[in-house]
């Protein structure tokens, strides 16, 4: 269904997976000769993937709650800041972990160890490019969709006009702040290739992440408004019928 597309756009564009390695495993079974060192390494990963799984399942039951916030006419900003502020919170919370399979394995591993891993790194890091690339193509063609529905149940052209723009700024928002993500994530100097990360590099990178994430939550609670203002009870009703709640397990 095109809303569930929303709600998955928003979710993975703000995701706090961030500083997930996914071979990293691979690289340590790869690079690192000593087998005592593996098998430590690879319980941490064991371990986060774990926590991981975990918060996945919590990760779909925000999807479901943002989906039922939305499909409210009558949800107030309020009610969208309680549960941005939990979502982030949350978000935190994953990548501290992720972060801490690093800082762990770099306490058993040299950095003469580390650097070895720098080649693939980089090479999954130009795969993860790719993708974020082909995702923003699709999410185009999912606000062209958009676009068509507003007009078929809006016929009042100056409400209709509204609902578009609407959508269209918060298109904006929502792409750049992916990027904005995904700049921070690729760029070389990203502390995912660093040796022995502070805390004070994470906690920067966090508070960045954290903004960014913010100004899509924010952007989304705008449009919730501009759409019900733009909308008579009929035409949200029409609406309602094509918000397919996501399932949870």
């Amino acid at each position: 269904m095109v809303w569930v597309l929303l709600f998955m756009l928003i979710f993975s564009s703000t995701k706090g997976d961030e500083y997930i390695i996914p071979n990293f495993e691979k690289y340590v079974k790869k690079h690192i000769d000593d087998k005592e060192k593996v098998k430590a390494i690879v319980a941490i990963v064991k371990e986060s993937a774990d926590i991981r799984k975990e918060a996945n399942k919590k990760d779909k039951f925000n999807r479901k709650e943002l989906n039922q916030l939305f499909v409210k006419r009558t949800t107030t900003t309020l009610e969208f800041d309680v549960f941005y502020d939990s979502v982030i919170a949350h978000k935190t919370a994953i990548r501290k972990t992720n972060i801490e399979v690093l800082s762990k394995s770099q306490e058993i591993i040299s950095e003469e160890e580390w650097g070895k891993f720098i080649p693939d790194l980089n090479a999954d890091i130009e795969k993860l490019q790719e993708k974020s690339d082909e995702k923003l193509i699709k999410t185009a063609k999912y606000f062209t969709q958009v676009k068509k529905t507003i007009q078929a149940v809006i016929l009042d052209k100056d409400r209709e006009k509204q609902a578009t723009l609407a959508f269209d700024s918060f298109e904006l928002v929502l792409n750049h702040s992916y990027q904005s993500i995904i700049d921070k994530v690729c760029d070389k100097n990203s502390i995912l290739y660093h040796y022995n990360i502070t805390d004070e590099e994470y906690e920067k990178v966090n508070n960045y992440l954290n903004k960014v994430t913010r100004e899509v939550f924010d952007a989304y609670s705008v449009l919730h408004k501009e759409l019900v203002d733009a909308t008579t009870e009929d035409e949200w009703d029409h609406f309602s019928k094509k918000l397919s709640i996501p399932k949870t397990k």
